[in-house]
């Protein structure tokens, strides 16, 4: 299995900062995106070459035009292709054999078709890049953008006007880079920003992936210290190693990931699969690849960019709790962001005596310094928004502050501008503003030329602040985990298929997991001798290969007592598979597992990440309650705490309804082990079903009661 230190890390300069570049096909038909391209790009002043390349024109947008790339004087670092899909080979063939370093394919016509004919281009473009070195992105891309260097070779909309791709002049926004496999939703993010006055460093879409990946990208710009928080718009990862070291790095380096996923429904999933070739995954995987590495997903485009936002000017803020006090002049607005709040995660307590006493001062009858604060327009005028932050800043136990404005007039923000600074420079905690009407340009200039973003949507608001405080918790942890150990493997498993439980049950427990007491009888009278070492009943199971729900079939039995009992019901299991004609080894006798919370631990294989991990309610809480976690293997004791802390077993473990406190620590060192057996034999293994795994009381551990193993 390919590890990411296997994998070249590619140089991006040469594509995204080029000195001398070509566009071939480039035209001045205007009608033409091969001439809408070039017109975007002379909108705007850069630095860099450009060479049109064009076998009709001797002339193109002023400059000299040549037949091809081969032609062009001197070095070539990049090239944009934007010719018919059958000729793109021959140019890549012709930029290979020129030494061009980099090039982006914006023709469509390949892997996003379903026809065999464009999945073949495709592969051609592949093994084109792989015997030159030669790094592609694309092809059915829509271009990028190097908003820092005026370079955008893209027919979008979105940059298609003057002043495009300058910086919101004074704004304090962090650098914002997108990264998208769909083009026109990739520059949407960079549209959209702009109102909100955010600093983007670059856009780049990457289409079909045919070479370049969406996480490399991000892992050379976190390299290069090029952007401070990314948007991506994902269909699904090539390479899990390669998200794996990118999503590490811009982890430790603290530079947030906001993620729109899409393929989650079935639906999406065939959208993906005809948008480019990509088979989007089970998003369960995906949800705990994110969560692993803090990667925020977002559920609308809309959200994306506010999330990013509250990461670009607050980001060096991160909250220390998920508490948050709440001001506002229109008590309304208050309450509805205190909704808003708490659907977001974030607790809103009443604030404590001194910092009530000091707003109270400030307030007239008819307020409030409850939290949310209702400050009324007297408080507002009086304190402004700076005075009113300044004040619940230092509220204790407070983690973050949330202003409710009403932005449509600018005039008391404008003149809290340098108080505005001044809070901003002096505040250790992240503050967000949230305006219920329209705001105004000026409005939005103060506020993100003084540090803080301004949100249109309240619940958006609220997710940026939980956000922040999700991400410092979960870098936190990532950063001091301890790795976990290999486990020592005994005989690999061979035949492929389903195990009989038994089977699964002796393999288990040389793993020393806590299997219940049992063993396989062939006989009434083995079955009765089974049952008499075991203090207690039993229960009696049929066993095969492809037998997984034995109480479907009749092939089950609880609660026996007895020698007379337990021979009945032995006859009684053989007879019932002798008349629906399943060849059963056997039966197994088992102890009947003493009461506690049942609880399914599965591992499968996901076919992109690898092994994973999914926990939640079991036995018939496992089809009622649709609560499962999911998490990457291995897996470490505090992760797999953290797990079952995001579930409602959490409840059910600490003791629900008067019942005693289970044995979270016990089911804990379980899933570690699980995990742990399932990476040392992830070359063969497919799945793992425990099912259920009966927690007992504090103390007294667990049981795996039912086991299933599918082997590769």
């Amino acid at each position: 299995m390919t590890g990411a230190s296997d994998l070249p890390q590619r140089d991006f300069g040469a594509l995204l900062q080029p000195r001398r570049f070509a566009v071939v096909g480039a035209s001045d038909d205007m009608s033409s995106l091969r001439g809408r391209l070039i017109a975007v790009m002379d909108r705007h002043d850069f630095a860099a070459e450009l060479i049109p390349i064009s076998r009709s024109a001797a002339e193109v947008a002023g400059r000299k035009a040549y037949a091809s790339v081969s032609e062009v004087p001197g070095d070539v670092d990049m090239a944009i292709i934007i010719v018919p899909a059958p000729h793109v080979p021959a140019v890549l063939d012709d930029c290979a054999a020129k030494g061009v370093k980099a090039a982006q394919i914006i023709t469509s016509g390949f892997a996003e078709e379903s026809s065999a004919g464009g999945r073949d281009l495709q592969a051609e473009i592949a093994a084109i890049a792989a015997r030159s070195g030669m790094l592609i992105i694309g092809p059915n891309s829509e271009g990028f953008a190097n908003l820092q260097s005026k370079l955008a070779p893209t027919f979008s909309p979105v940059v298609d006007l003057d002043g495009a791709l300058d910086p919101p002049a004074g704004s304090r926004s962090g650098r914002v880079a997108v990264i998208g496999q769909s083009g026109g939703v990739g520059f949407s993010f960079l549209d959209q920003g702009r109102a909100k006055r955010l600093r983007f460093s670059h856009v780049v879409t990457t289409g079909n992936e045919a070479q370049v990946e969406s996480f490399e990208l991000v892992e050379w710009l976190v390299d290069q210290d090029e952007a401070d928080v990314f948007i991506l718009f994902l269909e699904n990862v090539k390479t899990a190693a390669v998200f794996r070291r990118a999503a590490e790095k811009a982890l430790r380096a603290g530079k947030p990931i906001i993620a729109v996923k899409v393929g989650k429904s079935a639906a999406g999933e065939r959208a993906a699969l005809s948008h480019t070739a990509a088979l989007a995954g089970a998003h369960g995987s995906y949800r705990a690849m994110f969560r692993h590495y803090a990667i925020i997903e977002a559920e609308t485009p809309e959200q994306a960019v506010d999330l990013a936002a509250g990461f670009a000017f607050m980001g060096d803020l991160l909250p220390a709790n998920a508490s948050t006090a709440i001001f506002t002049a229109s008590g309304g607005a208050g309450g509805w962001m205190a909704d808003n709040a708490a659907a977001a995660g974030l607790d809103v307590p009443v604030l404590d005596a001194a910092t009530r006493r000091s707003v109270d001062a400030h307030l007239p009858a008819y307020g409030s310094s409850h939290n949310p604060v209702d400050a009324t327009a007297q408080a507002i005028h009086h304190l402004g928004y700076a005075g009113l932050v300044e004040l619940l800043r230092h509220a204790p136990g407070i983690g973050s502050v949330i202003a409710v404005a009403s932005a449509r007039l600018p005039g008391r923000i404008e003149e809290d501008r340098s108080a505005l600074q001044a809070v901003r420079a002096a505040t250790d905690k992240p503050v967000f503003f949230w305006s219920y009407t329209v705001p105004h340009p000026t409005a939005v200039e103060v506020l993100t030329s003084s540090g803080f973003p301004l949100f249109t949507n309240p619940l958006n608001c609220a997710a940026a602040a939980r956000a922040l405080y999700d991400y410092g918790c979960r870098r936190k942890a990532f950063q001091s985990a301890v790795p976990v150990p290999p486990v020592a493997r005994p005989a690999a498993l061979t035949d492929p298929g389903p195990l009989a439980e038994y089977q699964a049950h002796d393999w288990l427990r040389q793993h020393g997991l806590a299997i219940a007491e049992g063993s396989l009888a062939r006989t009434a009278d083995a079955a009765v001798a089974a049952a008499a070492k075991i203090d207690g009943a039993v229960a009696l199971k049929g066993q095969a290969r492809d037998l997984a729900h034995k109480s479907d079939v009749g092939l089950l039995a609880l609660n026996v007592i007895g020698d007379v009992a337990v021979s009945r019901q032995f006859e009684k299991l053989m007879q019932t598979a002798d008349a629906a004609a399943i060849q059963v080894d056997g039966v197994l006798v088992q102890a009947m597992a003493a009461p506690g919370v049942e609880v399914i631990v599965g591992v499968y294989r996901d076919p992109t990440f690898g092994p994973m991990v999914t926990v939640g309610p079991g036995g018939v809480l496992a089809e009622l309650v649709d609560d499962t976690r999911t998490a990457p293997l291995p897996i470490s004791p505090a992760d797999a705490a953290a797990l079952l802390a995001e579930s409602r077993l959490a409840d059910l473990l600490a003791g629900y309804r008067g019942q005693p406190a289970a044995d979270r620590a016990a089911l804990i060192q379980l899933i570690v082990d699980l995990g742990t057996l399932a990476v040392g034999h992830r070359d063969h293994l497919a799945e793992i079903d425990l099912n259920p795994v009966i927690v007992h009381a504090d103390g007294a551990g667990v049981t795996v009661v039912d086991a299933l193993i599918v082997v590769d």
